[in-house]
């Protein structure tokens, strides 16, 4: 089946806005005036982020690859401890033991809480599968009625406190919540949004957003981004219509959809590579100027650029070495189940 490249657009465009919330991160309490507009909006946009990125799986669905979920893995091992590695030559943090197994075994210790959640999402997705398939759909309606409220509605509105998963939504459940909204929308919704009324309530989300958080931060003096967490109700909202946007897209490029399979590897290993730029370059120098928000958009793309570099290597070396093994095992297991249902058939009473 031929990539959607509309859909790979948005997985890259996603991943930027990572990196240049990441990037944004370490001024959010100290720029003023217009900069602290621009973070504001920047969280009310690019936190969109990670919701997108799980409606498009819900969207065309998790299944059952053993052989994908050991490909994932060693790429969030390869990363996690190339990135220990350069930090221990490098000298930018001290590594303690716990350090190291973090990094062996990443998904475990959730080192990344994306990539932990999404291989126990690749997991659970031959069970959370059956919900749409088995379930009426005013039942399914139901449940993610219900889940939005739980996970999303009463977040938004007690977000002072801990409540209910207590994680930001940055964890499981909301991944879940979008990973059925993604399959709702496969099985329910597949054009039930037209293009140009997807883009005015994407637009809306956001700008609902933005302004929520915006008389927060100057109530309080400070960029505030309350309204634009993973759980936020606004923000659930935007990354749906984003989604439908980018989905009704009439675009084909070989090229964006060979740059987006970088992506899962950047989010790993992008902490790294701003970790290495900033030993050249100081982005925090920029926080007074007007053009802030240029300096860290240039910022990011180069982040990306290099972390894209990177993988592609890696797939063409280490991936290479990966692919064998993998062929290999898989090929033993097949001739192992093979002789085994031959053995069984030869033995049974009814043969």
């Amino acid at each position: 089946m031929n990539r959607k490249s509309g859909i790979e657009l948005l997985r890259i465009l996603c991943m930027f806005g990572i990196v240049y919330m990441h990037t944004f991160g370490s001024m959010l309490e100290t720029v003023h005036g217009g900069n602290m507009a621009l973070a504001v909006f920047e969280n009310a946009l690019f936190n969109c982020g990670v919701s997108c990125f799980v409606l498009i799986s819900g969207y065309f669905g998790i299944k059952k690859n053993t052989r994908r979920l050991i490909k994932l893995d060693l790429t969030v091992i390869f990363f996690s401890l190339t990135a220990t590695i350069c930090t221990t030559v490098m000298g930018w943090d001290a590594i303690s033991k716990t350090d190291w197994i973090k990094a062996i075994f990443p998904v475990i210790t959730r080192r990344y809480w994306f990539m932990t959640c999404y291989i126990v999402l690749m997991l659970l997705a031959p069970y959370i599968n059956q919900i749409p398939e088995k379930m009426e759909k005013k039942e399914f309606e139901k449940l993610l009625l219900l889940c939005v409220t739980v996970f999303s509605v009463i977040p938004s509105i007690f977000f002072i406190a801990d409540n209910v998963t207590a994680d930001s939504g940055k964890g499981l459940a909301n991944m879940i919540l979008m990973y059925l909204i993604g399959r709702y929308i496969r099985k329910y919704k597949e054009d039930a949004v037209p293009k140009r009324k997807a883009a005015i309530l994407a637009y809306a989300g956001v700008a609902a957003t933005f302004v929520l958080n915006m008389v927060l931060s100057l109530i309080r003096g400070t960029c505030t981004g309350n309204f634009a967490r993973d759980c936020s109700v606004t923000i659930l909202f935007s990354s749906i219509f984003i989604f439908l946007w980018f989905k009704s897209l009439k675009l084909q490029s070989g090229i964006i959809n060979k740059l987006a399979q970088n992506v899962l590897a950047c989010y790993v290993f992008e902490g790294t590579v701003r970790k290495f730029l900033n030993g050249y370059v100081t982005v925090e120098a920029y926080e007074t100027v007007w053009y802030l928000f240029a300096v860290v958009a240039v910022y990011a793309l180069v982040v990306l650029a290099i972390c894209f570099v990177i993988n592609t290597v890696r797939n063409c070396t280490v991936g290479k070495i990966e692919d064998m093994v993998l062929d290999r095992y898989f090929k033993i297991r097949s001739e192992e189940r093979r002789v085994g249902k031959e053995c069984r058939s030869r033995w049974s009473p009814y043969h």
